[in-house]
């Protein structure tokens, strides 16, 4: 079981980490426990690396993630939930990675 996040919300980092055929000397794979190795998903995995249009990328990275799902390379055994709770006097933006921005909370 691993527990996979990306502080910059990139579907990049995971895909290169958990899926990408392992490659130590191009930092591909690194963390593939499962020894997928899909050439088109790593095609499309390189794609995106070079990709710059913001449309295109975001294009080739949801037909990466479909085919993630398609081929059950990873299987989520459990989503984790992390419960807040503030007082009334504080605003806290509550962020989907869980990270608490200090800067950001507003005691009244």
């Amino acid at each position: 079981m691993v527990g996979w996040g990306a502080s910059t919300q990139d579907a990049l980092f995971p895909l290169q980490s958990l899926v990408e055929t392992v490659d130590v000397k191009k930092g591909n794979g690194l963390s593939n426990i499962g020894r997928v190795s899909d050439p088109e998903l790593d095609a499309l995995i390189e794609k995106i690396k070079e990709e710059e249009n913001f449309d295109k990328r975001n294009e080739l990275i949801e037909q990466a993630l479909l085919r993630v799902n398609k081929n059950i390379y990873v299987l989520p055994l459990h989503t984790q939930v992390i419960n807040w709770a503030l007082k009334k006097n504080i605003d806290a933006p509550l962020r989907a990675d869980d990270r608490l921005e200090l800067d950001k909370v507003v005691v009244k």
